[in-house]
C-alpha cells in the first residue's frame, strides 16, 4: 500500500456528538416545538456522527492493517464523515425559528462546525496529495486548524454551560 501520511490521524470527531446532545439538553420543549424537524431530530440524536465516527475508526484499523492507502482513507474521510457532517450544518444552518435565547448557543455551534468542516477538508487534501513535500504545509494547516476548533469548541461548550440547569 502506498501511504505517504505517516503521522497518527485524529480528526476529533467525537465531538460533534457532545455538540449536538449539547444543544438538545439546552432546549426546552417549547424550544424543541419552535424548530423545523429536521434540526430537531439531528440535535436529538448523534446517529448520524456516531456512525460517520464508526466508519472512520473502521477505516484507521485497515490503515494499520496495510489494507488502505492514503487515497482510500480520504474516499471514506470525504463520504462518510465530511459529506454526513457537511449535511448535518447545513440542515442546522437553515434553522430559522431559533428561540433567541439559543441564539448565541447555535452561533458557537455554527463557528465550531464551520471550522470541524475546514479542519477535515485540510486533512483530506493531505491525504490526496502524493508528493511529501507538499503534504507537509497541508499538514501544517490542518494542527493549526485543529487548534482553532479546540478554540470554537470550548466556546461552545462554555455556552452550552451557560444555559444547562
Amino acid at each position: 500500500m502506498k501511504r505517504l501520511l505517516t503521522m497518527p490521524i485524529l480528526l476529533g470527531v467525537g465531538a460533534g456528538a457532545l455538540v449536538l446532545g449539547g444543544v438538545a439538553a439546552a432546549m426546552t420543549g417549547a424550544d424543541h416545538a419552535s424548530l423545523p424537524p429536521a434540526a430537531v431530530s439531528h440535535m436529538n440524536s448523534n446517529a448520524v456522527e456516531h456512525a460517520a465516527v464508526t466508519r472512520w475508526n473502521e477505516a484507521l484499523d485497515r490503515v494499520k492493517k496495510d489494507e488502505l492507502d492514503d487515497p482510500a482513507l480520504a474516499d471514506i474521510l470525504e463520504r462518510d464523515v465530511i459529506a454526513p457532517f457537511k449535511k448535518i450544518r447545513q440542515e442546522l444552518r437553515a434553522t430559522k425559528s431559533i428561540p433567541e435565547r439559543l441564539g448565541p448557543l447555535f452561533e458557537r455551534l455554527d463557528d465550531y462546525t464551520a471550522a470541524r468542516a475546514a479542519a477535515w477538508d485540510m486533512m483530506d487534501a493531505a491525504l490526496r496529495q502524493p508528493d511529501r513535500e507538499k503534504q507537509g504545509p497541508l499538514l501544517d494547516t490542518y494542527r493549526r486548524q485543529e487548534a482553532e476548533v479546540a478554540k470554537r469548541l470550548a466556546a461552545y461548550e462554555a455556552e452550552v454551560r451557560a444555559l444547562t440547569p
